[in-house]
């Protein structure tokens, strides 16, 4: 699946997920000789976590330290089983689609993507949850919102300095009840 990219410096971040061993998608150039901005988008996701109610549901560490995940396919964490999923042509997922259960109310799930970019830069992120979510990247947390919302309701933008090389992207979402996704755009 590809998703939306908002052109920044003329060039694109290739997106790559870790399984056996990590891969970059191949940059294709586009027709006026800038690199290709439709990438195929991978993530890998664990859960579904049991969470209580308040504001500390947030702040569980279901599977350890976020900043320190080792999220391959296969690996185990807390019980459950990191699952390579893909966004839609949105840059959004249903977590239904993962974790087959009848109700993912008062649940929580972690994703995870790794962004290779050829050189250092500042680009937006548009992020997107249904509910709760914490977002980390290269192990700093970069936001905490507490806000019952759907995909495709609301979008925070965030500011990412991203360094040459591979660079990790972490969620965390917490439902409140209802439906459960995330979403991800440049």
């Amino acid at each position: 699946m590809s998703i939306r990219i908002f052109r920044r410096h003329a060039a694109c971040l290739a997106l790559v997920a870790l399984g056996a061993a990590p891969h970059i998608l191949a940059q294709q150039p586009a027709d006026d000789g800038r690199i290709c901005d439709r990438p195929i988008v991978p993530w890998l996701v664990i859960g579904p976590f049991a969470v209580d109610t308040g504001a500390p549901r947030l702040d569980k560490r279901d599977i350890g330290d976020p900043a320190a995940l080792d999220a391959r396919v296969g690996n185990r964490a807390g019980g459950h089983v990191w699952q390579a999923v893909a966004m839609d042509e949105l840059g959004q997922f249903d977590f239904f689609k993962a974790f087959p259960a009848t109700t993912l109310d008062k649940m929580a799930a972690y994703a995870e993507t790794y962004l290779a970019s050829p050189d250092d830069r500042t680009v937006k992120i548009g992020v997107e949850s249904d509910d709760d979510v914490i977002v980390w990247f290269n192990g700093t947390q970069l936001e905490h919102q507490d806000v019952a919302r759907g995909v495709g309701t609301a979008t925070h933008t965030l500011t990412l300095h991203v360094h040459r090389g591979v660079n990790r992207l972490v969620y965390k979402v917490v439902n409140r009840g209802g439906g459960m996704g995330m979403g991800a755009r440049f």
